[in-house]
């Protein structure tokens, strides 16, 4: 059985983080939505994905074993399946539609507010719901 992953950020194909995926011969199925809320945290330069209904746009990738791939991607979202609420991101599945509109169950990284008051200053709200590599935000 297959598993799919949800990527929306820096592991999309042309981003910084790409080859974590590439390396290991895991091939993107497409363009994939999902609903939630995504901001950019300014100081790291990378996207969070909350709750929320506003579509996100990304990237849908499928794997024979999601252990393998999983082990990679949570030292990289910096997860801990054993400390989530240290966690920076949790790996949680998500309903995910792709371009044929069919809903997947996949694994997606979801961003941990730790700190409120440094999430709101560090973060801006991104309503069309795409993160792209951006060299710089303006709040």
């Amino acid at each position: 059985m297959f598993n799919y992953f949800f990527v929306y950020g820096t592991l999309k194909k042309g981003c910084r983080n790409h080859h974590f995926l590439s390396q290991h011969g895991i091939e993107s199925c497409g363009a994939a939505y999902t609903r939630g809320k995504l901001y950019h945290l300014i100081n790291e330069n990378y996207p969070a994905m909350l709750p929320g209904t506003d579509l996100i746009s990304g990237e849908l990738y499928k794997v024979d074993s999601a252990e393998e791939i999983s082990h990679i991607l949570d030292k990289l979202e910096n997860y801990n399946e054993e400390n989530e609420i240290e966690s920076e991101y949790i790996r949680k599945k998500i309903s995910v539609s792709d371009e044929a509109e069919y809903d997947i169950s996949a694994y997606a990284y979801c961003y941990n507010i730790r700190e409120i008051d440094d999430f709101k200053n560090n973060s801006i709200y991104l309503p069309a719901g795409e993160w792209k590599e951006i060299q710089a935000f303006v709040k």
